[in-house]
């Protein structure tokens, strides 16, 4: 039987965290899970510095488009730089919310890259960029070196990534 790493189970946990406090719609929670000083980039290329701007920011989102939304992690890749420090990627999925405009919108895919760092016995996110993903995943994430592919009709394809709006 394989050892579990703490580390690794502490950042699923923290991962957990957030979709729970997303899916309560609590901008307070979520911020729980930052440093003061992070630097978190939206889906929408809105930066936002510092846990007071983070949810500032969250806490109309999730009062208005976000409202009815639901948010799932799907996995947590985890890499350690060093000691106390990792680089993490989430593949997520997000239904129920809407344009600006009140049009639902459809559900999406993405992946958050952290980086986190470690708070006495628990984990926090410094930094994070959001991206959506362009249509279905049909696969896993590359993990690997090049370029990502995906499948359609049993045919690798090297997935163009879109210019952020």
């Amino acid at each position: 039987m394989a050892a579990i790493d703490p580390d690794r189970s502490g950042i699923e946990a923290l991962e957990r965290r957030w979709q729970d406090a997303w899916n309560r719609h609590s901008a307070k929670d979520l911020g729980a899970l930052f440093t003061e000083d992070v630097d978190f980039v939206t889906v929408g290329g809105t930066w936002l510095k510092g846990r007071t701007d983070f949810e500032r920011y969250h806490e109309e989102k999730l009062r208005t488009q976000f409202k009815d939304s639901l948010f799932r992690v799907n996995q947590v890749h985890t890499g350690r730089l060093r000691p106390g420090v990792a680089l993490v990627h989430v593949e997520w999925r997000l239904e129920g919310d809407r344009d600006l405009d009140g049009t639902p919108r459809q559900p999406r895919e993405g992946i958050f890259t952290q980086v986190v760092v470690k708070d006495g016995d628990s984990w926090k996110i410094q930094a994070q960029d959001a991206t959506v993903l362009p249509g279905p995943r049909r696969g896993p994430l590359n993990t690997g070196a090049g370029p990502v592919l995906g499948r359609e009709g049993g045919q690798a394809r090297k997935i163009e990534r879109q210019p952020r709006v």
